[in-house]
């Protein structure tokens, strides 16, 4: 994860904090596949609906997103 990304597509520490996860490191829980999928944590805005700064973030379901986020 990348917060440096995140920022410079136009979103502010608000916009995932608190709302989807909490300020602390590790208060959230285990980041999963199935509450992403489910449409929260990651999944609230990577969902290939929401629209961002005029764009639409990856879904965490899109099958070649994967290597996105999962990195060898």
């Amino acid at each position: 994860f990348s917060h440096e990304k995140h920022t410079a597509a136009g979103n502010k520490c608000t916009s995932c904090h608190v709302k989807v996860f909490k300020m602390k490191k590790g208060q959230t829980g285990p980041l999963t596949m199935e509450k992403m999928k489910a449409g929260e944590q990651c999944g609230a805005c990577h969902n290939g609906k929401t629209v961002v700064e005029g764009k639409t973030p990856f879904g965490v379901a899109e099958g070649d997103s994967c290597v996105k986020c999962h990195k060898k």
